[in-house]
This record gives C-alpha cells, sequence and structure tokens, in this order.
C-alpha cells in the first residue's frame, strides 16, 4: 500500500526538481535583462537616428542658405560689373545719366543696398545715390581692410574685393569695390555698401528663423548682427 502524505505537511522537492526550478529562474532573469539591454539599445539607437537625421537636416538648410546668399550677391555683383564696363564705354557727356538710372535700379530692388558711390581713379566721389551724405566708415575702422586697400586690390586683380563687416553706429554693413577699367588702365571704383541688418530680413525666410539662430560675428567672434525666434536656451 503506497504512503500517503500527512496533511499539512509539504512533500520535499527532489534535487532534480530544484536543479530545475533553479534553472528555469536563472533563465527567467536572464531573459529580462536582455529585454532591458535590447529595449535600452533601441532607444539609444533611434536617439542617434534622429540626432543624425536632425544633423543632415541642419547642413542642408545651412548650405541652402548659403548658397540663397552667394546665389544674391553674384547677381548684385554681374549687375555692378555690367555698369563699370558701362561707364568705361560710355562717352563722358552721358556718363552721369548711366550711373544714376542703374543706380536707381539697383537700390529699387535690392533694399539691402544702402548706397552706391563712383570713385574716380583718385578716389574722389564722383556722385552716389541715394545721396552723398549717407554715412560711411571711410578709411578708419575696417581694420587691415582699408578702403585704399581694397580699391588697390580691386584694380590690381580686375574683380570684386568685399570688405570685412564693421559696426557703423548700430548699422553693421559691409562694402564691395568694383574697378572700372578704360583702355587696361583703371579709371575708378563703384562701391556697394550693404546693410548686414536689412541683408538678413530679406535673405533669410521665417521658416528658417524659427528652426535655428542666425548670427554674423565679426573677426573677435563678436555679434554684428542676428535673426532668430528661437530662444538662446533652446537647442538644435
Amino acid at each position: 500500500m503506497a504512503e500517503v502524505p500527512a496533511p499539512g505537511l509539504t512533500q520535499r522537492r527532489t534535487p532534480a526538481q530544484m536543479k530545475w526550478s533553479n534553472w528555469y529562474l536563472t533563465t527567467l532573469k536572464l531573459a529580462v535583462a536582455l529585454l532591458l539591454t535590447l529595449l535600452i539599445v533601441l532607444f539609444w539607437l533611434l536617439r542617434q537616428n534622429a540626432a543624425n537625421e536632425q544633423r543632415s537636416t541642419l547642413i542642408a538648410d545651412v548650405l541652402w542658405l548659403e548658397q540663397s546668399v552667394n546665389f544674391h550677391l553674384e547677381g548684385n555683383a554681374e549687375q555692378f560689373q555690367q555698369l563699370a564696363l558701362d561707364l568705361a564705354l560710355t562717352p563722358e557727356k552721358n556718363k552721369d545719366a548711366l550711373f544714376r538710372l542703374r543706380s536707381q535700379h539697383l537700390l529699387k530692388n535690392n533694399p539691402e543696398l544702402q548706397q552706391l558711390l563712383w570713385l574716380d581713379a583718385a578716389t574722389r566721389m564722383l556722385d552716389a545715390l541715394p545721396t552723398k551724405n549717407l554715412p560711411r566708415l571711410g578709411y578708419a575702422g575696417l581694420g587691415e581692410e582699408t578702403q585704399t586697400q581694397a580699391i588697390e586690390r580691386a584694380s590690381k586683380l580686375g574683380k570684386p574685393v568685399y570688405t570685412e563687416a564693421y559696426q557703423l553706429s548700430d548699422s553693421p554693413q559691409f562694402e564691395v569695390f568694383f574697378p572700372i577699367f578704360q583702355n587696361s588702365q583703371y579709371r575708378g571704383s563703384l562701391v556697394g555698401v550693404y546693410s548686414l541688418n536689412t541683408l538678413l530680413k530679406q535673405l533669410v525666410p521665417w521658416w528658417f528663423t524659427e528652426k535655428y539662430q542666425v548670427r554674423i560675428l565679426d573677426a573677435n567672434g563678436n555679434t554684428l548682427v542676428s535673426k532668430s525666434k528661437v530662444s538662446n536656451d533652446a537647442t538644435t
């Protein structure tokens, strides 16, 4: 007759049963640890992927803005260069009218242009629009890239020369010099004075400032002008 355990007494597990139970618990713990590890790795990969996508978007947007600004400035430069060529070829009595007509067109279609100047070979001002009395930095504040140096470089290279950006009152700006040649002789320069504030206002779209802080710095790293709707604490 088989023995029946008395009520209230627990049947002792065999060594085989205990070994299987420990193995099961160990396996369960390992499975849970592996699952947690996989979740952490997945979360890290998702963050890395998001960061890479954000970085790629940032690079693409910055390249787009750079190309947009360069395209605009190059378009203006072509008009300046054509005016310089036409001034060299136009009879003396018609030069003033030509300069004024074309300069008015440039100023009307490019609000970032504050002033256009026409200098002779001795850097004397022949004419300027919209007025000869707009404040310019002149020789003092361009650092190493003074007006005289810019004119000399433009005349020697035969191509436009841009100055460094500089602060004038509360209006940061920069200048570009276009040499005028007649019969291979240097005859003067056309000067465009650009406002950095207006340049950013005109060329940086609203959606760009919703995402990024756009700043133009001087040679010392100081902010000359900025445009953004992003707070300083926000990160991209």
